[in-house]
């Protein structure tokens, strides 16, 4: 990359990126705030940079939950950035469910962080002072450590009062822990009838709308400002469910049938299909849980390769995207092909 490395690892270790670090003609091209969005949405995504690195001679920026192939990464005379596009890169390390059962426990069960558990990276990032702090405070509105649940698609940890998601968690080569997130674990809510439901969703804040009919029928059973126009956002991957439900219901494909990651499905989150290894099989149940439970990206795009055309036709559209296509349409370097 040459030169190009260094404006490349000072814009995406930066705290907050600066205009002058553009040339004038890219940002021309791409507005500033559009650029400064969609590098909060890469650290959000990704965790805190880690570093610069090639793969199969290609630069690849390696982050605490993942990687990007840096796709376009040139400089004017100044160092300024002229062109940058990445896609998201092969996965970190990963653990086996009783793998990471077992490292869990390990962190969350003693009183004292052992940092050993850790990379210096993530260490640098998050000091032992600030890993027992967190722990502390978890274990003083939590109580005591019980157990570790990886039998859900999001590992959970579970404490005498509550529990917490493992939204996050990847291993380096020597199996340390390179990236940890966690998350207060949603309750979860039922509801005896509708009317009760549809009371519920009127009483959040904010804009709320609300529309439940039978599959098939135009009547509606409960409807909340049903008329408003939203965006689709994920909850296009409703209609991917109802035609893979469709199709199993005549016989084309069983829940059982089992569908092989390819690299091309792989997305940015939500979801951690993402980290799991390239040519894994998934059966269609699994992914259509983990797509709905999580809206997991990348278990979204395998489905869509079962049936894009019947979605298509659910929504009466002549172009669906995957979320993969849709996040590098989104990509500043690829604005001319809006």
């Amino acid at each position: 990359m040459g030169t190009s490395a260094a404006a490349v690892a000072r814009l995406l270790a930066g705290e907050k990126p600066q205009a002058d670090w553009f040339a004038p003609k890219f940002l021309v091209q791409v507005l500033f705030e559009t650029i400064a969005a969609q590098l909060a949405g890469i650290q959000q995504a990704y965790g805190a940079f880690v570093r610069l690195g090639t793969e199969q001679g290609q630069p690849m920026a390696v982050f605490e939950r993942g990687t990007l192939l840096i796709t376009s990464a040139s400089v004017d005379e100044q160092g300024r950035l002229t062109s940058f596009g990445a896609v998201p890169g092969p996965a970190l390390a990963t653990t086996e469910p009783c793998q990471a059962a077992s490292l869990l426990t390990s962190i969350f069960r003693p009183a004292k962080i052992d940092t050993a558990l850790f990379t210096l990276d993530f260490l640098a990032a998050v000091p032992a002072v600030t890993l027992q702090g967190t722990l502390n405070s978890v274990r003083a509105q939590l109580g005591a450590f019980v157990r570790v649940d990886v039998s859900k698609p999001v590992a959970q940890i579970i404490f005498e009062k509550g529990a917490l998601n493992v939204t996050t968690f990847a291993l380096n080569d020597a199996g340390k822990i390179l990236g940890l997130a966690i998350a207060p674990a949603p309750p979860e809510v039922s509801f005896t009838t509708l009317t009760e439901a549809q009371a519920a969703f009127a009483a959040l804040p904010g804009r709320v709308s609300l529309l439940v009919r039978e599959v098939g029928s135009t009547q509606a059973l409960g409807a909340l400002n049903s008329g408003q126009l939203l965006a689709v956002a994920s909850t296009f991957k409703l209609a991917i469910l109802g035609e893979l439900q469709a199709q199993i219901n005549a016989g084309q494909r069983a829940w059982t049938d089992e569908v092989t990651l390819e690299e091309s499905d792989k997305s940015l989150p939500s979801g951690t299909l993402q980290n799991e290894v390239t040519g894994n099989r998934y059966s269609l149940r699994d992914l259509a849980s983990r797509m709905i439970s999580v809206s997991d990206n990348t278990a979204t795009n395998v489905l869509m390769r079962v049936g894009r055309a019947g979605v298509k036709a659910r929504l009466g559209q002549t172009a669906i995207r995957n979320t993969r296509e849709l996040f590098v349409l989104k990509n500043p370097a690829n604005l001319e092909l809006l």
